[in-house]
């Protein structure tokens, strides 16, 4: 994998990327190293992780660098070239559950993400307390997804967990956002893949009706994605899309 990560580098600029995200089927933070060296290889990018939030709001996650001084997790990524740290919430509680996650990334000079996967859990949050925690919180960017079954999954266990607890919340959620950024939010630019962003309160604000982008007209591509195996793709689930 290391050995086209120069490849993949010369791609990505001449493909004008714009952003690196680290993501995976589990969680990153559990694979330490390779987070840290791909994050080191990147840096000349913007860089962000996905990640479930456990192990940087544990009050345990003292850690050493490399120079054997004591430190946390947020200051090594913030040291190794992380800019962004996108934290998946599932349940409304998550929020203040993580704040000494938030407290550390904030206190680093990273932006904190959160990435709302909106489910039944939501069913009596309203958009404006969502804003308000992430006001609270310090958290700079704001998510709203709507949770969609992946391609090829149709009639698996997930599917059936994602049938039974989706409804309208998340269409409710971003026609209150809508009034909200009538009434005080502020358009900051259009995505290429459709999204928009959105200022208020002095927080970015984005609705995405899809978690990952799984089918294109081939004009359309979202990602280039480099893979464990040490090969770039063009599609999350298909490896007939390789590139290299």
């Amino acid at each position: 994998m290391v050995r086209n990560v120069p490849k993949v580098q010369e791609i990505a600029r001449a493909a004008e990327i714009t952003s690196v995200l680290i993501t995976s089927t589990g969680e990153p933070m559990l694979n330490w190293d390779a987070l840290r060296a791909m994050t080191s290889r990147f840096a000349l990018w913007p860089v962000e992780v996905q990640t479930n939030g456990m192990k940087l709001n544990s009050t345990q996650n003292d850690c050493y660098n490399d120079r054997s001084v004591k430190t946390n997790y947020c200051d090594i990524l913030f040291d190794y070239g992380m800019s962004v740290i996108a934290v998946s919430i599932d349940h409304p509680g998550l929020f203040q559950h993580y704040k000494f996650a938030f407290t550390n990334i904030v206190r680093a000079n990273m932006v904190a993400r959160v990435t709302v996967n909106v489910t039944d859990r939501f069913k009596d949050v309203s958009f404006e307390k969502i804003l308000g925690w992430c006001k609270e919180l310090g958290i700079r960017q704001l998510l709203i997804r709507r949770i969609t079954t992946p391609e090829g999954a149709e009639g698996s266990d997930q599917a059936k967990w994602i049938a039974k607890h989706t409804g309208t919340e998340y269409d409710r959620l971003v026609d209150e956002a809508s009034v909200a950024l009538q009434n005080r939010g502020r358009l900051l630019r259009n995505l290429t893949h459709g999204a928009q962003v959105w200022g208020i309160d002095g927080i970015s604000y984005v609705c995405s009706d899809w978690c990952l982008q799984e089918t294109n007209d081939g004009n359309n591509v979202r990602s280039l994605i480099f893979r464990e195996d040490g090969h770039l793709y063009t599609s999350w689930n298909d490896l007939g899309s390789i590139v290299f």
